[in-house]
């Protein structure tokens, strides 16, 4: 029983220290690939899952088009992958093998390539061809966490001011219908606290959706008064004051994780404002160990851009209710197993906007209560959850 127990403590540790230190778990080296052209800092255009163009090298209307819908993916630190020139791209078998996304065969798909998802309309509920972009700024976000926070949000702001001159360069002139922005794990905090230049800059067009996936904020260091999780719902309130649709999905226990191991506490208040303003999904990738929510935290807590970003291929997920009687003759049994679909979207990257806006900060968040035991987010449903009784 005490082995079992420490094995678990060190397993929380070790989860941690991925769920805020790296995005990759370090078992698949076969399809983690050194990269010796590794991406400076800088806003790239894709046109699959390995071919990008910096913004500023006049990238030609096949990576960038103006009058297209655009997605812009801000990854989280890349502490144990920067440095070893790995880095983050739209691919899920080359940061966790072990529990990507499988073929028809149930063999890892090595054909699936998210960035063609939403670039061809053919492929995505959405019916439009996207531009797909992606903010790396590896040299910053290989650092210590609170340096990186520091970084975003205080002290000029200088990756926060970075990102906001990339997106200017971009996005001036811009006439597309839609901008979604992106941030996973510590990624939202370089989104949020950009999104709040954007909207200071009333010659530029601000986003119209931004996804905070799995985020995770410290709880080590304040600015006048804030920490910067409290800098972010203010941001969040002022992104909401301006019909600017908000998702929150969590799929780990990253915060919870970082103050079990005592590595860096998590602003768990904070979290839960942003939560209770935005339309927020709380998925559980039970694929990955099973039931246990304190295992292998970090492959849980990179899991969320992909599914994201695959979700894209389907309708919105189900919003549905659970159980029901099952009876045969007179014998009925009350089967907790039943899903009643509702007719009613729940919370997807192929979610329409005005229904996330509908979503946000009312008395309801979405659990997830199918689909769980598979990577493929074709089959996920969500039960709506009371946020307060």
């Amino acid at each position: 029983m005490l082995g079992k127990q420490l094995g678990k403590f060190c397993a929380v540790a070790m989860a941690s220290t991925y769920a805020i230190g790296s995005q990759a778990s370090a078992k698949c080296s076969d399809y983690q690939e050194y990269h010796p052209d590794m991406p400076t800092t800088g806003l790239y255009w894709f046109t699959d899952d390995e071919t990008k163009v910096r913004n500023d090298s006049n990238p030609g209307l096949n990576f960038f088009d103006p009058s297209k819908p655009t997605v812009i993916f801000v990854h989280g630190r890349q502490a144990n992958q920067y440095p070893n020139n790995k880095y983050e791209r739209f691919d899920y078998k080359n940061h966790d093998c072990e529990n990507a996304f499988e073929d028809e065969n149930g063999n890892l798909d090595l054909e699936l390539d998210l960035v063609e998802i939403w670039r061809d309309k053919t492929k995505n509920f959405s019916q439009k061809s996207w531009n797909v972009g992606a903010y790396y700024w590896g040299e910053e976000a290989s650092k210590e966490p609170v340096a990186i926070e520091k970084a975003i949000w205080i002290n000029g702001r200088p990756t926060a001011q970075g990102f906001y001159e990339d997106y200017k360069s971009a996005m001036t002139g811009y006439t597309g219908p839609e901008i979604r922005l992106v941030g996973h794990s510590m990624g939202n905090e370089l989104v949020m606290a950009t999104s709040e230049l954007i909207m200071d800059d009333k010659a530029l067009r601000n986003p119209d959706r931004v996804a905070l996936l799995d985020p995770f904020y410290s709880n080590a260091w304040s600015s006048n008064g804030q920490t910067p999780g409290e800098m972010a719902v203010a941001v969040g309130g002022n992104l909401t004051s301006k019909n600017i649709a908000l998702e929150f999905y969590r799929s780990s226990l990253t915060s919870a994780a970082g103050q079990i191991a005592g590595i860096l506490p998590g602003d768990d208040s904070s979290m839960l404002k942003l939560r209770m303003m935005s339309a927020h999904a709380d998925l559980k990738p039970l694929y990955i160990d099973d039931i246990n929510p304190v295992v292998n935290i970090g492959n849980k807590h990179i899991a969320i851009p992909y599914l994201y970003f695959q979700s894209m291929a389907y309708e919105p997920a189900d919003e549905v209710t659970t159980g029901g009687w099952s009876c045969r003759w007179i014998f009925c049994v009350w089967d907790a197993s039943k899903r009643n679909d509702s007719d009613i979207h729940a919370l997807s990257a192929s979610t329409p906007n005005w229904r996330v806006s509908q979503m946000m900060g009312g008395a309801y968040f979405w659990e997830q209560v199918s689909g769980e035991d598979d990577s493929d987010t074709q089959g996920d449903q969500f039960k709506k959850i009371r946020r307060w009784w």
